[in-house]
């Protein structure tokens, strides 16, 4: 099939270059009502994906391109009709010209998952057996739960000669906790990536989940506050999302992002903890890791804000090239160097340390963030017991805090992102749902 299609594409005066993403998933499936199996299934199925670009002159130079879709069950007239009829499209498309990857060896080794060592439904028992492992609270459990495991295998090719191939595991699970509290019942949300077997690591996300359900169900309004402000878990990741953005050549191509490099991304004065981004291609667990982005470049480390500086821009090689800045790839890992100060120092004094959002946003352009409270521990200046409160909502400007943040030495490490596990902010507005 693919070299039926290459040949047709390679006869086509108008296709100037083009890029060919083939995918093979294979996959099972498990939907559990409470910890009884509901549903077991599986599947195979294979993508294509195919990019074609055209280039033409008109008061400049430029390159369109239009991506299709293939249906692996198209017969080549099919698909050679669907690529012409495709094609007229690419001239109306003005992009200022790029070059596509050129063919290279992976900078890196990508280390083998175990589930790449036995049959995928084998590791289904175990994997299920993770998921209930701590689901044993009298008064919470597990109402629902989907597991999925999937072994995705891409290959990627283009007129240049790029030809990369790997395989990659992907899990998700989605689970759906519940607490029979005194006055109401509470249901919390939570989906965990994983791309490698780690069953202690499962069984420890359902435990946090279910004691946020138990504390949500006996958690008091938030009070109007002004206390500093902790951000613990997954919220930190979109925090420091703002600065990847802004590093960002897309971003900074498009206007979006402002930023220079060899310039302060976090201001001016820095009175708390520098800030120090790093983008990988491989992080343990995480079903981003990859040797290769979408346009077949070979991805390596690269430190794109050190010291609260801003070092690389990064992104596709489209806008690195309109940048005229080194090619660093869509590199999907992020490193966020952790800080000098534990956890439990920050809780000292008065504080409110958010838990969890229902959804917490951060703008890219102008900094702006906040959300509305699901569960925080809302602690007093006189030393007492933190306290479980819920609703309310806190919101800030990243520009009025980034000058003070502190990080703690503690880190997470959850989907593709490593780094503090709490950052403290000072200059938060709290409105309490009193």
């Amino acid at each position: 099939m693919l070299a039926g299609i290459i040949e047709i594409l390679n006869h086509i005066k108008e296709v100037s270059a083009w890029k060919i993403i083939e995918k093979e998933t294979q996959g099972h499936e498990l939907f559990f009502i409470n910890k009884n199996l509901d549903m077991n299934r599986s599947k195979k199925v294979k993508h294509l994906f195919l990019t074609m670009y055209h280039d033409f002159r008109e008061d400049r130079d430029y390159r369109g391109s239009v991506h299709v879709r293939l249906h692996p069950t198209y017969s080549l007239s099919e698909i050679e009709n669907m690529i012409r009829k495709s094609l007229f499209a690419a001239q109306y498309v003005k992009n200022e010209p790029y070059p596509l990857a050129e063919p290279g060896p992976a900078a890196i080794t990508i280390p083998e998952s175990r589930f790449a060592s036995e049959p995928l439904e084998n590791w289904l028992i175990p994997l299920s057996e993770a998921l209930f492992k701590e689901d044993n609270l009298d008064k919470g459990g597990i109402n629902s739960a989907e597991l999925f495991l999937n072994r995705i295998k891409t290959r990627i090719l283009n007129s240049a000669g790029v030809d990369a191939a790997y395989i990659a595991y992907k899990g998700d699970l989605e689970i759906i906790t519940e607490w029979h509290g005194q006055t109401e019942n509470v249901e919390l949300y939570k989906l965990i990536h994983f791309s490698d077997f780690f069953p202690e690591k499962i069984a420890d996300s359902v435990k946090k989940q279910l004691l946020l359900c138990r504390d949500r169900a006996r958690a008091k309004a938030t009070p109007a506050l002004e206390v500093p402000v902790l951000l613990t878990g997954e919220p930190v990741r979109e925090f420091f999302s703002y600065y990847l953005s802004q590093a960002s050549a897309e971003n900074v191509y498009k206007k979006i992002s402002t930023m220079e490099k060899g310039r302060s991304i976090q201001g001016d004065r820095i009175e708390g903890d520098a800030l120090n981004v790093r983008l990988e291609p491989y992080l343990v667990d995480s079903v981003q890791s990859t040797a290769w982005d979408a346009d077949g470049l070979a991805l390596k480390s690269i430190a794109i804000i050190e010291q609260g500086v801003l070092k690389h821009y990064w992104g596709p090689l489209r806008f690195t090239h309109y940048l005229n800045s080194p090619a660093t790839g869509d590199v999907p890992n992020t490193i966020v160097k952790e800080g000098t100060c534990p956890v439990r120092d920050m809780r000292q004094g008065a504080y409110l340390e958010v838990l969890s959002f229902s959804d917490f946003q951060c703008d890219p352009l102008t900094g702006d963030f906040g959300g509305e409270i699901r569960l925080a521990q809302y602690a007093s200046a006189d030393g007492s017991e933190p306290i479980p409160v819920t609703s309310g909502s806190i919101s800030g400007n990243i520009k009025s805090v980034q000058h003070h943040m502190i990080f703690s030495s503690d880190i997470q490490v959850f989907d593709n992102f490593q780094g503090p596990e709490t950052v403290r902010l000072h200059n938060v507005n709290i409105t309490g749902a009193e």
